[in-house]
């Protein structure tokens, strides 16, 4: 589908589809889209937004409740943590992808600058369990034709995250949240802001049958604040959510 790959596997590109199976040797039935049960579903959204400062904004909120966030070089993929539900959402930039696998995309025809400033959302039900639970449906039309998936699974993966980080005012602060400031200040610094690190550091300071859900609440509310003490708005992650609720 070298002309249609910004496209994927869409509506408009079905017929294309079925062309290119049938050239292959593999003969599918005209209503194989009415047919054709899923076991995993990945669905992408391109949107003009400039990863690398949606990639900092997205460090500076914590891990999201059921879902651990693993940040490399081009992407944050988070991963839910519900081994049953094998679900997860990646974001990177779509045009330093291109690049990273030059010799994969020139078979296919496909360029980086045809993906220049292209951040991809991509959420992956790599299960049937995870396409109930999110979709509610294993047919492939009725996927195809499901709009804001994306929207809907980075927003539940973002609930209660700031969008606005505000600035700390220390001399306005009490002793139990300067207090609080200044563990996470440290912990930040002594794990490079890595969560799950900071969380094994808790426990390892806690009887073993103490869990750290309370300090790690206080943690994630602080770790903002510590991660940008100017303060920010979140406009690049604002932006994603609005173009994805289009999509």
């Amino acid at each position: 589908m070298k002309d249609n790959y910004p496209k994927g596997i869409c509506l408009d590109t079905l017929d294309q589809l079925h062309q290119i199976l049938k050239e292959t040797g593999i003969e599918l039935d005209p209503y194989f889209p009415e047919a054709t049960v899923l076991n995993k579903v990945h669905v992408k959204n391109d949107n003009d937004i400039e990863f690398n400062e949606l990639m900092q904004e997205l460090s500076i909120i914590g891990n999201a409740n059921k879902y651990n966030k693993v940040i490399r070089e081009n992407s944050i993929t988070y991963e839910c943590t519900n081994k049953t539900e094998k679900t997860s959402l990646r974001i990177y930039g779509k045009e330093q992808e291109i690049k990273n696998n030059r010799s994969k995309y020139n078979k296919i025809g496909v360029a980086p600058v045809q993906f220049k400033g292209i951040t991809r959302t991509e959420s992956h039900f790599n299960n049937p369990y995870s396409i109930r639970k999110h979709l509610n449906t294993k047919n492939l039309l009725e996927v195809l034709t499901m709009k804001n998936i994306n929207h809907k699974l980075l927003q539940s993966i973002l609930k209660d995250q700031p969008m606005i980080i505000e600035q700390p005012e220390l001399q306005h602060m009490n002793l139990t949240e300067l207090k609080n400031y200044a563990l996470t200040l440290l912990l930040n610094g002594m794990h490079n802001g890595n969560l799950n690190a900071i969380r094994n550091e808790i426990k390892s300071r806690l009887g073993k049958d103490t869990k750290p859900t309370y300090q790690m609440n206080k943690i994630k509310e602080y770790l903002p604040m510590v991660k940008n003490p100017r303060g920010k708005e979140l406009k690049s992650v604002i932006k994603l959510m609005e173009d994805l609720k289009e999509k």
